[in-house]
This record gives C-alpha cells, sequence and structure tokens, in this order.
C-alpha cells in the first residue's frame, strides 16, 4: 500500500547554544532513499535577528520548500511569490544574501554560481520592481498574459523591447 506525500510544516524551538547565546533551530525528518526517515536541523538564525517566533517562521518559509520538494504538488499549501523570492535569494544569491551572516552556511559550489554582480544586480530588479507588484500573490495565481501586461509598464523592460524590435 502506497503512503500518501506528507508536507511538513518542521518544528521550530528557541534553543540555548554552547556559548550561551539564545538561537532558533529548525527541525524536521528527511525520508531515505530506502524509505527511512532521517532527522535533520538548521540554526535559523539568532533571537537578536528574529526576535519574535513569527519573524523565525517567515524566515523559515523559504527553507520548507527544499524540504518538501518531494512531496505531490496537491497536497502543497499555495506558495507565494515573495517565498519563491526568498528561496530564489538563498539558493541562487548566496554571496548577495548571507553578506554579513558569518553563521548560516553559505549554499551552492562556486563553479556555476552567479557573480557577485550579476547577483547584486538581480537583487535591485527584485526589490524595486517585483516584490513590489508580486509579493503577496500565489505562484498559481500568476498568469503570463498577466507578466506581459506588467513588463510593458516597467521602464528598463519598455527601452529593451523598442531595441529588440529596432524602433527609437
Amino acid at each position: 500500500m502506497f503512503r500518501r506525500a506528507r508536507y511538513q510544516q518542521g518544528s521550530l524551538q528557541l534553543v540555548k547554544r554552547k556559548a550561551g547565546k539564545t538561537a532558533w533551530e529548525f527541525r524536521w525528518y528527511e525520508t531515505q532513499v530506502d524509505g527511512t526517515k532521517k532527522y535533520r536541523k538548521v540554526v535559523v538564525g539568532s533571537s537578536k535577528e528574529f526576535p519574535t517566533e513569527t519573524e523565525a517562521r517567515n524566515a523559515v518559509d523559504a527553507l520548507r520548500l527544499t524540504i518538501n520538494n518531494q512531496t505531490s504538488r496537491q497536497s502543497l499549501q499555495p506558495i507565494s511569490m515573495e517565498v519563491l523570492v526568498q528561496h530564489y535569494r538563498e539558493h541562487e544569491m548566496p554571496d548577495v544574501f548571507f553578506k554579513g551572516s558569518p553563521s548560516v552556511r553559505q549554499t551552492g559550489d562556486a563553479e556555476g554560481r552567479k557573480s557577485y554582480s550579476t547577483q547584486d544586480t538581480y537583487e535591485g530588479y527584485l526589490k524595486k520592481w517585483i516584490l513590489p507588484r508580486w509579493r503577496t500573490h500565489h505562484l498559481g495565481d500568476v498568469k503570463s498574459v498577466q507578466v506581459e501586461q506588467w513588463l510593458k509598464t516597467v521602464p528598463l523592460a519598455r527601452a529593451a523591447a523598442r531595441l529588440r524590435s529596432g524602433t527609437s
């Protein structure tokens, strides 16, 4: 009999570290290839970085995408663009995302990584244009026609379209 895939919420706790400081720790189980479950945990950040549990939970949202990537799509909760952008920042733009946070493990290897200037430029696009417009939209609700119409209103997109078409 097949078991239904579950969407894990994980567990978030404020724990005292060896050095005496308190930090938020996120815990979950990972199903191995052989079907056994393995306990995982990661430090999200200090209690100074995330003074409330709500702030720490928001920081963990992008990690939930990663730990649940094996889960069937039907059981997933709607994902907002903001959560997707957070996940993208962590995994595709680690140099910019983790800047100034030495306690957090930087993901990915150097080979194939975008240059720092590209990551910084993308971060600017995300902050200035993408998030202000799409932050609260769920992925399933965003349609290509909406995105095309919105792109016509973005100044750089209009200029690039004129260059491609050869008109001034």
